[in-house]
């Protein structure tokens, strides 16, 4: 018997013969063959010289069986080879190719400022960007090698002597050469001299922006010694330290403390434009933000309740323009003053929105954030309130996670008629928050009814009439959203830019929306839905949306 081998010049040849008719034949003697004289001596040899056929042939089958499978090894990494070709063909195509460096450098830059190159104990190569970007590919190695600056912005944990931070920190430094370095310390180690920090304070000449987090002071680790700070602009530190180890900082700016700072230099009176720290009594507290002129900004963690004895100012420093408040002790009743030119107002948790909103007075105010409030009651005539007696022009309104309804919501909004910008952003509250903090979960702002009440239903009808950009954010899985009744409300806001409509809405002073952002994280989104805001976006409206599923438009 032949058996015909593919691809191969000669034919396995099977000797035994196995037809149907000797396998047949084969099995009825088994079956009936038996006793101590079913085989004699001759028929024994034939057998005896068909069992050697059939080890040859078994012999055979197992050489063309090792050749086949040598074949299909053969041909399965010559496969191989062909699909790693087909990818590098494809590569080239690759949209990406066709950037210049230069966009390309851009991205870069925008991923490792928005994340810090965090190198701590057992770190991970690939949750550092700037390495996991020079891993990439050969190109992409060489334009962060060439790109001091994407190596310029460090997080460094150290907690012991760590070779392998200390290597990196090293790395780090030498790659980014001589560009101003972003750095944030933290140092949890009971011990000195570690060599990381040693590295570190050898390039105090090049840090722009520091932070400091630590059981030991600055000096304990002899991280400051009297230095020049040639390029620091931004200092945070998480202790009481002398200022004075500071004074040569002529580009400083930016500086936060727990507490209020003293002594100061004089040259930091006349160049700081933001100031960070924590309670102060509210007379001692006007007077002493009076001693820095050049002040902008100022983020207070709080201001403690004044004394009987000691009264409020009439009129805060009038040089500031954005005010952000963490917390405000209990006040009497009365006013607490004026904020003369303050256009942007943070305000943090707690009874912090109720005390600021009913005691201070900020007539120059645009800008107005409100930020994790966690009280169970919306003050809604205390806002009314506020915004009567300051008499301000509210133009940007932003809530991140706030506890509020969508009909409170809407009630404030009839009150802003001025607002341009809109942006709110709600997440779930954590268990800690539920069960322990005690904080009601259950108000949610984005809902289908807020989305209804913002409708264009005619130049005489329509709630923030001006509305220039909305920003909606949620990442809560039990929101009442409509999809297509969202659709419909940027639809109904938009006119298109030089039509008739947009001249008529105009004149009505009625303005087109010119910004949609919609990130619902926790939901499913239906692409077809969506379809229609994909025309406006291509007619120049700017429109983002993305679901859990991904970007819809």
């Amino acid at each position: 018997m032949t058996l015909p081998c593919t691809g191969h010049a000669n034919s396995l040849h099977i000797r035994v013969d196995l037809s149907s008719t000797e396998l047949s034949e084969l099995e009825r003697r088994l079956r009936s063959e038996f006793g101590p004289f079913v085989v004699d001596s001759k028929r024994a040899e034939g057998l005896k010289e068909m069992l050697a056929m059939a080890d040859k042939d078994i012999e055979d089958c197992d050489s063309e069986v090792a050749r086949l499978y040598d074949r299909i090894s053969t041909v399965q990494a010559e496969k191989q080879r062909l699909e790693k070709q087909r990818t590098k063909l494809w590569a080239l195509l690759s949209p990406i190719r066709r950037l210049p460096n230069e966009l390309l450098l851009l991205i870069f830059q925008f991923v490792c400022q928005q994340t810090p190159n965090r190198i701590e104990p057992c770190f991970v190569i690939s949750h550092l960007p700037t390495m996991a970007i020079s891993s990439v590919c050969s190109r992409w190695r060489e334009l962060a090698l060439l790109s001091p600056s994407l190596w310029a912005n460090l997080d460094v944990q150290v907690s012991y002597r760590n070779m392998a931070v200390s290597t990196a920190v090293a790395r780090y430094l030498e790659r980014s050469r001589d560009c101003p370095l972003t750095l944030k310390l933290v140092v949890t180690a009971a011990k000195t001299g570690i060599p990381a920090i040693t590295s570190l304070t050898q390039h105090v000449h090049r840090w722009k922006t520091f932070e400091y987090w630590g059981q030991k002071s600055l000096t304990e680790h002899n991280i400051l010694s009297n230095e020049h700070f040639h390029s620091l602009e931004k200092l945070a530190i998480d202790q009481d330290v002398d200022l004075g180890l500071f004074e040569h900082c002529p580009k400083l700016r930016v500086f936060t403390t727990p507490s209020v700072p003293g002594p100061i230099p004089k040259p930091m009176y006349n160049q700081l434009d933001h100031l960070d720290f924590h309670a102060r009594p509210v007379r001692e507290l006007a007077e002493y933000l009076c001693t820095w002129p050049s002040l902008k900004s100022l983020k207070l963690g709080g201001i403690s309740n004044p004394d009987v004895e000691d009264e409020a100012p009439d009129t805060w420093p009038s040089f500031l323009e954005s005010l952000e408040f963490g917390c405000v002790a209990e006040a009497e009743d009365g006013t607490l003053g004026t904020w003369s030119n303050i256009t942007s107002l943070t305000l943090g948790d707690g009874p912090t929105s109720d005390i600021v909103l009913s005691h201070f007075n900020f007539p120059s105010l645009n800008d107005l954030a409100m930020v994790y409030l966690t009280h169970a009651v919306w003050a809604a005539d205390g806002f009314t309130s506020f915004l009567s007696r300051s008499s301000c022009m509210i133009t940007t309104f932003t809530l991140y996670d706030v506890v509020m309804s969508d009909s409170e919501l809407i009630e404030v909004l009839r009150v802003l008629p001025s607002l341009l910008h809109l942006k709110i952003r709600h997440s779930d509250l954590s268990y800690f928050d539920i069960y322990i903090r005690k904080l009601p979960g259950s108000e949610v702002p984005i809902t289908s009814h807020l989305i209804s009440s913002l409708i264009h239903q005619s130049p005489s009808i329509c709630l923030v009439p001006k509305l220039h950009s909305l920003y909606l954010e949620s990442d809560s899985t039990s929101i009442a959203f409509d999809n297509s009744v969202f659709v419909g409300m940027v639809q109904s806001r938009w006119f298109k830019p030089g039509s008739t409509l947009s001249v008529e809405m105009l004149a009505h002073g009625r303005a087109s929306i010119r910004s949609v952002v919609l990130k619902l994280t926790s939901r499913e989104l239906n692409a077809e839905t969506y379809k229609p805001l994909r025309v406006l976006d291509a007619e120049g409206l700017r429109v983002v949306v993305t679901g859990k599923n991904g970007v819809m438009v």
